[in-house]
């Protein structure tokens, strides 16, 4: 009877999860990353240590949402520290969204907290890479200088329309060539991070034989 429980026994054993195992990572976060979410593994018992290179405002942490799911939560100037006291919902994972203090972009961070059944993260170095006001201002002089240079090259090919024709100002032919490509430029998002986007900028040069 006792080897049979032994047999009994020994293949649960065998399939039961092993130790998490504990990562240390460093994670940088630019303006143009302000709407990306970043994934956070905490686990059960594990404690989580979140560290910032800048300051943060620990009242935009909402710990009371968080207190259903955590033994605790502190939140300092620079450090944010979490311990799950159950593993996270698979359903309704928990979003942290931690705010810097000052006017730099980007003006935040969030965390999609999730529960990895082989890897706990314990401590995460967060470091902002800050766009001050005035490199904003040097980006945004970029981009009217670029924006200017693209309706400069549609008001040509316009001007090229209006003699040639649409299909004139498109052919290879003796009335000229045209070539539009794609540029990337950035824009300014309302919380002041930037993207790429793509603008269609367009140049024509004509021919005579």
């Amino acid at each position: 009877m006792l080897l049979m429980l032994l047999g009994a026994v020994v293949p649960a054993w065998a399939s039961a999860p092993g130790p998490r195992v504990p990562r240390e990572r460093k994670l940088v976060v630019r303006a143009e990353d302000a709407a990306t979410l970043h994934l956070l593994r905490v686990a059960p018992g594990a404690v989580t240590t979140v560290v910032f290179n800048d300051d943060i405002l620990p009242a935009s942490v909402d710990a009371k949402a968080l207190a259903p799911l955590f033994a605790q939560v502190k939140v300092y100037p620079g450090v944010m520290v979490l311990r799950p006291a159950v593993a996270m919902p698979d359903a309704s994972r928990p979003l942290v969204t931690v705010r810097f203090a000052g006017e730099d972009a980007p003006r935040h961070v969030s965390f999609l907290l999730v529960t990895d059944p082989k890897e706990v993260d314990t401590v995460v170095e967060v470091s902002r890479h800050a766009l001050s006001a005035e490199d904003l201002g040097e980006e945004l002089s970029l981009l009217r200088g670029r924006c200017a240079a693209a309706e400069a090259g549609l008001a040509t090919l316009r001007a090229q329309c209006d003699q040639t024709g649409l299909a004139g100002a498109y052919s290879r032919g003796p009335w000229g060539r045209s070539r539009c490509q794609w540029i990337g430029l950035p824009y300014l998002l309302k919380h002041q991070a930037w993207r790429s986007w793509g603008v269609l900028s367009s140049t024509a040069t004509s021919e005579a034989e």
